[in-house]
């Protein structure tokens, strides 16, 4: 009960946190019985209780806990939901981004998950994931106002926001070769297109002519990978660390080895400094992966370092 934060405005309301990079057992906190705390229900799960604030914590957590509204779980039992108004997406775009949402200019060629408000059409969205089986309510936590004359009406389409470095391989692949003239459902940018074809030929996938090379280009396109790991991959094999290479890849394909709970900063950065290496991140999780087979695959290991146990790479 230490982990648990008690509003003391509505006693018995418990938040929770609710993300992946999280342990097992603190994930699992958010199905286990509430407390009774000066009368309010003691529910025996919080996802069936008739206790409204129940409902309003379940789906609290689900939307917070997503990335985007497209990913959210939809439970039958959820009654109440808050609509916060913000959502978190990836921009590989920036300039875009904050043209819109912020009227600045700024470029990357890195994708950011950005926070940014939704859009009429994902509140709509969110409102149904409450009262799937009985009346319920949805909390809007902006005005009306905002919502009928500056919410836009549909987001941005994650074409137009991402990369788009294996849309152009898989492209290729399938024989067309006039990117910028292709039907697109929402066109991207041509800068977007332009910069993805310049990665191409960086990796030597394309030649000069754009089309692809043979065999590495061909061999890339196969690949159910990011371009820029696929070629990763492949040189791994000329070197004689290909079995170095897929313990790299395998650990980047999680989105984080490290977990820590509440007040534990401390500590979870005196374990990566432990294992931390001059060479880089990469190298840093190759030593983890190693130390973590010398441990026996250890789930002790791991809880004692602040390792993700069910992330690593079994």
């Amino acid at each position: 009960m230490d982990n648990y934060l008690i509003l003391s405005s509505f006693s018995g309301l418990i938040i929770l946190p609710l993300y992946s990079g999280l342990s097992r057992a603190e994930q699992d906190l958010v199905f286990s019985p509430t407390p009774k705390v000066h009368g309010i229900c003691c529910c025996v799960d919080v996802y069936t209780c008739s206790h409204c604030w129940c409902r309003v914590l379940s789906m609290l957590l689900t939307l917070g806990s997503q990335n985007n509204d497209s990913t959210i779980r939809e439970v039958d039992h959820f009654v109440v939901v808050l609509d916060p108004l913000m959502l978190k997406e990836n921009f590989e775009n920036l300039a875009l981004c904050f043209s819109v949402y912020h009227n600045s200019h700024q470029i990357s060629d890195i994708e950011n998950l950005v926070v940014a408000p939704t859009s009429k059409a994902s509140a709509r969205q969110r409102t149904g994931r409450a009262g799937r089986l009985r009346p319920g309510n949805c909390y809007r936590l902006y005005t009306e106002d905002y919502f009928v004359n500056e919410m836009p009406v549909q987001g941005i389409p994650e074409i137009q926001r991402s990369n788009l470095v294996s849309c152009v391989i898989q492209l290729k692949d399938l024989g067309i070769d006039n990117i910028l003239g292709f039907d697109w459902p929402e066109p991207p940018s041509p800068e977007s297109m332009i910069q993805a074809l310049e990665v191409l030929y960086s990796l030597g996938v394309l030649d000069d002519d754009a089309k692809l090379t043979s065999p590495v280009g061909f061999q890339i396109a196969e690949i159910p990978l990011e371009p820029m790991i696929s070629k990763m991959i492949l040189a791994s094999n000329e070197l004689g660390c290909s079995e170095e290479i897929i313990t790299i890849v395998a650990v980047l394909s999680i989105q984080s080895i490290w977990f820590s709970g509440r007040g534990a900063q401390k500590d979870l950065d005196e374990a990566k400094l432990r294992v931390a290496a001059a060479e880089g991140d990469h190298v840093t999780f190759l030593n983890i992966y190693k130390v973590f087979l010398q441990s026996g695959k250890s789930s002790k290991w791991c809880h004692k370092n602040f390792v993700n146990y069910h992330a690593m790479p079994c």
